[in-house]
C-alpha cells in the first residue's frame, strides 16, 4: 500500500481513533496514574495522548505530499477547493442530522433498558429488547425529516409515482451542488433526500438516480441497516452488562468500552453495510433503465460529482460500480 493511501485511510478514521483513545484512557484509568503529577503536567500529557495521532496523521500526509511535484495553485483553484470543501461539509452535516443523530436517539433506550431497567425475568428482558430492536428504527425517518427540515419536491415525488408506480411519503431537497441522493425509510414511512444539483440533470439521468434509490426503498435497506446494527449492539451491550453483574468488569471499564462501540455503531458499521446494498442497487437500477443508460449516468457522476475518501460516503468508487454494471450486462446478454 502506498504511503498516501495509508495517510488518507488514517485521516478518514481519525475521529474513531480519538474516540477509541478516550475509551481506552477511561478503561485503563489513565487519569488516576497522572493524578499525583502537577496539574499542568498531567493536563499536558492527557492532551498529548489525544493530539499525538492527529499530529502523526498530518505528518504522514505532508510526507506523502512532498513526494510529488507541488504546483502553486491559482486563486481560482483555491476558491474552487474551498467551495468544494464547503459542499462536502454540508453533505456530512446532512448525514449527521439524517442518520447519525436519529440512530443515537433510538439506541439510547436500549442502553438504558439493558444496563438500568430491572425485569422480573431474563426472558422478559430479552423479549423487550428484541421488540425495541424492531420498533425503534421505525422512528428514524421521522426524526431525520424533523432534523434536516428540507424543502419538499413534489416533482420528484410525482416521478416516483408515475415512472416507477411507487409512492413515497416525502422527497426533500438537500442544499448541495454535488449530485447525490439518500434514502431514510422504514416499512411505514419512506423518505428520499436529493441534492439540488441533481435537479439540473436531464430526465433520463434523473430516472437513473431515482431508480438506484428505488432499490433502497423496496428492500427497506435503511430499516434493515438500523435493526441489524441495533441487534448487534444489543448483543454486545448484554455481554458487557453480564460482565458487570459478574464483576468481570468495573463500571468504569464498561463505560470505557461503550464509548468507542457506540460511536462505531452509529457511523462506521452502517457505512460498511451500505456498501453491500449500494452494489445491488446499481444492478437493480441498470436493469430498470437499461445498462447502457445507467453506465452513461455513472460516467456523468465521475465527471461532475465528487467522492473523496475523507468524506462520509456509502458508495464504492465509481470505476468499480461501472465494472459491475458492465459485467451484469454481459451476463444478461
Amino acid at each position: 500500500m502506498r504511503l498516501e493511501d495509508i495517510a488518507i485511510s488514517l485521516y478518514k478514521f481519525l475521529d474513531l481513533i480519538i474516540v477509541t483513545l478516550v475509551g481506552l484512557m477511561i478503561f485503563f484509568n489513565i487519569p488516576s496514574y497522572l493524578i499525583e503529577l502537577p496539574y499542568h503536567i498531567s493536563l499536558f500529557l492527557l492532551l498529548g495522548i489525544l493530539i499525538l495521532p492527529i499530529a502523526l496523521v498530518w505528518l504522514l500526509l505532508v510526507i506523502a505530499a512532498s513526494r510529488y511535484k507541488i504546483v502553486k495553485p491559482s486563486s481560482e483553484t483555491i476558491r474552487k477547493t474551498l467551495k468544494l470543501g464547503t459542499e462536502i461539509g454540508e453533505l456530512d452535516i446532512f448525514y449527521l442530522k439524517a442518520y447519525m443523530i436519529p440512530s443515537s436517539v433510538v439506541q439510547l433506550p436500549l442502553i438504558l433498558l439493558i444496563f438500568i431497567v430491572k425485569m422480573p425475568s431474563t426472558i422478559a428482558k430479552i423479549a423487550l429488547i428484541f421488540t425495541c430492536v424492531l420498533l425503534l428504527p421505525l422512528l428514524t425517518p421521522l426524526l431525520s425529516k424533523v432534523l434536516v427540515n428540507p424543502t419538499r419536491s413534489l416533482l420528484l415525488e410525482r416521478i416516483f409515482r408515475e415512472e416507477f408506480k411507487y409512492k413515497v411519503n416525502f422527497v426533500g431537497l438537500i442544499n448541495s451542488n454535488i449530485i447525490n441522493a439518500h434514502v431514510i425509510e422504514s416499512p411505514i414511512y419512506k423518505g428520499v433526500y436529493v441534492t439540488k444539483a441533481s435537479l439540473d440533470l436531464d430526465k433520463n439521468n434523473i430516472l437513473c438516480l431515482l431508480a438506484h434509490e428505488l432499490y433502497h426503498l423496496k428492500k427497506h435497506n435503511t430499516y434493515l441497516l438500523t435493526t441489524t446494527t441495533l441487534l448487534l449492539i444489543s448483543l454486545i451491550y448484554v455481554i458487557l452488562s453480564y460482565s458487570l453483574s459478574m464483576q468481570l468488569l468495573t463500571k468504569r471499564q464498561v463505560v470505557g468500552l461503550i464509548i468507542p462501540i457506540f460511536y462505531f455503531s452509529i457511523k462506521f458499521f452502517p457505512l460498511m453495510l451500505m456498501r453491500i446494498f449500494e452494489q445491488k442497487a446499481d444492478i437493480f437500477a441498470a436493469r430498470i433503465v437499461g445498462h447502457d443508460r445507467y453506465i452513461n449516468f455513472l460516467k456523468l457522476l465521475k465527471r461532475y460529482s465528487v467522492s473523496l475518501p475523507i468524506t462520509i460516503n456509502t458508495h464504492p468508487p465509481i470505476e468499480k460500480r461501472i465494472k459491475r454494471v458492465i459485467m451484469d450486462k454481459r451476463q444478461m446478454s
